[in-house]
């Protein structure tokens, strides 16, 4: 899992493409969004080794927009485009809709989805949290750090 999320540092997942930009024009709808997302960065900057639609999950409906996995060559612009502030951000109509987010592997996004419950009530609560620790299979530690714990999330407290 540590090897495989490793390898995938420098990728992004975009959500939400539009299925008519042809993989011709991906790199250039790419370029477009991570301007409108980033607009300090200079667009040279934007360097992709690679980008292509991923395979449709089979549990989605024939409707569903395909994920777009491209990796960035520079790991500074990808962290840029994943801290940018989209509330703030004025977008146009064509990126409204899209998700940006890190490319994690199967494996660590179960992990993180075991902690839904807690991580909802956070968010819920306005409790800023962030993962810092890699999960490699140990069972008694928290995927994540607090300076202070909140009490509904303190051992054997109910979050309800």
């Amino acid at each position: 899992m540590d090897l495989e999320d490793r390898s995938q540092l420098q990728n992004l997942r975009v959500r939400e493409v539009p299925e008519d930009i042809h993989p011709a024009e991906l790199i250039a709808y790419l370029v477009g969004l991570f301007q409108a997302l980033a607009p300090d960065i200079p667009t040279n900057m934007f360097l992709m080794d690679r980008a292509h639609k991923v395979a449709k999950p089979q549990h989605l409906p024939g409707s569903s927009t395909r994920d777009v996995l491209t990796e960035l060559h520079y790991y500074h612009v990808k962290e840029a485009l994943l801290r940018s502030k989209r509330p703030q951000l004025d977008l146009t109509e064509q990126y409204r809709s899209i998700q940006v987010f890190a490319d994690l592997s199967a494996e660590t996004l179960r992990h993180r989805r075991a902690f839904r419950d807690i991580t909802s009530e956070l968010r819920y609560r306005r409790i800023p949290y962030r993962w810092v620790a890699d999960f490699k299979g140990r069972q008694d530690t928290w995927p994540w750090t607090w300076r202070q714990a909140p009490a509904c999330c303190a051992a054997g407290a109910s979050t309800q």
